[in-house]
């Protein structure tokens, strides 16, 4: 058996990319031909693949996009669609493709990617720690009575309301950490796809207007009658919006539910849905999901990317600390009211925290304060650095938008 050639496939490629994801990962090729068609997020040279005898055995596919973290964007790779034919597992490939991923990755500014996963023990090695956060699942649902009167809910048209609601999204975001960044072109594109997978029901694509008839809040979501349930795949809503969003939570119920859906899941940290979701369903569970990955291959250029965030975080705080992150440190210094990132050597003398790269991702993700966590045998730091890195990143709503897996 040949030794594979590694290299990237280009748009010829795309069926034969499509059939090899279809039957690794279980998804219709149907969906793959629409993301490879229209999906802009693939960066150039992004399709990265293992030949033997002609034919593509392995890809791995990487992708470009910011991700929100409050008024900070963070530019961020992110890896898709990891299949192996069954005939060459075993052999590296995935890990070799992965690596090469990686690179072209730093080469374009990345300094993190993250990943979707359901075997973390794959991606550990090469970096990745879970990054956790919340879904709420609501069962037992009931659907609410007629509409009456109220804020009028409708259908949204991706082509009239695309610059509202993407304005509604970016607004929303900034308040948590881990959003990915929505652009014109990928959101009115997207239902190409993801009427396939992951299974967008349009008529629970729906915006709520207010009394002046200006969009308000909006979701779009699932409907899965095999398994009568339903997913929230993406969420938005001005401030204020209370009473238009549990009019907007009432619409999507009773969609859902024609559609012979009994229960739902949502972004936790999004209350305002919950608060108008919650009165339809006779239990509420929280989860904790673990299926999206990060890995920060580029401490100092992540921390760079944050400034203007821990700028506005960092208040009257001042000092200065070192971060460790496995092999990598990078220097924090607040000084002139702001926020300064720099390369840390080794040897300087600097208080240093340093944790374990999981530990590190619950840190700069907002799930878990650095003085919440077992501090590492060798970090030097003192209360007036605990102090300081828990300002800097304090417990944040994270919110990973599903509809936007790659």
């Amino acid at each position: 058996m040949a030794d594979p050639v590694f290299g990237t496939a280009g748009p010829g490629d795309a069926g034969e990319l499509a059939d090899l994801c279809a039957r690794c990962l279980g998804i219709g090729s149907d969906h793959f031909a629409a993301r490879f068609r229209d999906d802009p997020v693939f960066l150039p040279g992004g399709w990265l693949t293992a030949r033997a005898g002609g034919r593509i055995v392995a890809t791995v596919h990487a992708c470009g996009f910011d991700l929100v973290f409050g008024s900070a964007r963070v530019p961020c790779g992110g890896i898709g669609n990891v299949s192996t034919d069954p005939g060459w597992r075993k052999r590296g490939l995935a890990h070799r493709l992965m690596d090469d991923a990686h690179a072209l990755m730093l080469a374009r500014g990345m300094p993190v990617s993250i990943l979707t996963t359901e075997i973390q023990g794959f991606y550990r090695p090469l970096g990745y720690a879970v990054w956790p956060h919340v879904d709420c699942h609501l069962l037992k649902l009931r659907p609410p009575a007629g509409a009456g009167p109220g804020p009028r809910v409708r259908r949204i048209d991706f082509g009239r309301d695309r610059t509202a609601l993407l304005a509604i999204r970016d607004r929303y975001a900034s308040g948590f950490v881990g959003t990915i960044a929505a652009t014109g072109d990928r959101w009115s594109r997207q239902p190409a796809w993801t009427a396939l997978y992951p299974k967008e029901e349009p008529a629970c694509a729906l915006l709520v207007e207010d009394a002046r008839g200006r969009p308000a809040a909006y979701l779009r979501a699932t409907a899965d009658p095999g398994h009568a349930w339903s997913k929230v795949l993406e969420f938005g809503a001005v401030p204020g919006a209370e009473e238009e969003t549990k009019a907007l939570a009432r619409s999507y119920l009773r969609e859902a539910f024609l559609r012979g859906v009994r229960g739902l899941q949502y972004p936790a940290p999004c209350r305002e849905l919950g608060e108008g979701l919650a009165p339809f369903a006779e239990a509420q569970v929280d989860v904790v999901a673990d299926y999206l990955m990060l890995r920060i291959a580029d401490l100092s250029g992540f921390l760079r990317a944050l400034e203007p965030e821990l700028t506005a975080r960092a208040g009257t705080v001042r000092g200065a600390v070192a971060i460790a992150y496995g092999e990598q440190a990078a220097a924090l210094r607040l000084t002139h009211g702001r926020v300064e990132v720099t390369d840390q050597p080794p040897d300087a003398a600097l208080p240093r925290a340093e944790l374990e790269p999981a530990r590190w991702v619950e840190v700069f993700g907002g799930a878990k304060p650095f003085s919440a966590q077992p501090f590492a045998r060798a970090s030097t730091v003192g209360d007036r650095e605990i102090v300081l890195l828990d300002a800097l990143f304090p417990r944040r709503s994270p919110v990973f938008w599903e509809i936007d897996a790659f």
